[in-house]
């Protein structure tokens, strides 16, 4: 399993760039505002400034969805509990692609 830096992630814009967006692990690194885990340029994808802001609040977001789908995860494995075999499927296909282990 491939290690990340761990959460909180939070959305810092940048000062110096105009509409640019970073997103930091401000207890981590010797940053100011922590360690930058993803920039995302205001130019770049689909929507502009907007559209940049979205992508860094999903990546800024990402800690706390691998752990809830892990949790997910726990309970589609419990006995007493009756998951679709599809949802469970889609549920460990998630965290392998988001940790890099193999499906």
């Amino acid at each position: 399993m491939s290690k990340h830096t761990p959460g909180p992630w939070r959305v810092q814009p940048y000062t110096w760039q105009r509409g640019n967006v970073s997103v930091f692990a401000p207890k981590f690194g010797r940053a100011p505002y922590g360690a930058c885990v993803a920039h995302t340029p205001c130019s770049d994808g689909v929507g502009g400034a907007d559209g940049a802001l979205a992508n860094a609040r999903l990546i800024a977001a990402a800690p706390e969805l691998l752990e809830l789908l892990r949790e997910a995860a726990d309970y589609t494995r419990h006995p007493d509990y009756d998951w679709p075999v599809e949802f469970s499927r889609r549920v460990d296909a998630a965290i392998a692609k988001a940790t890099g282990a193999p499906e």
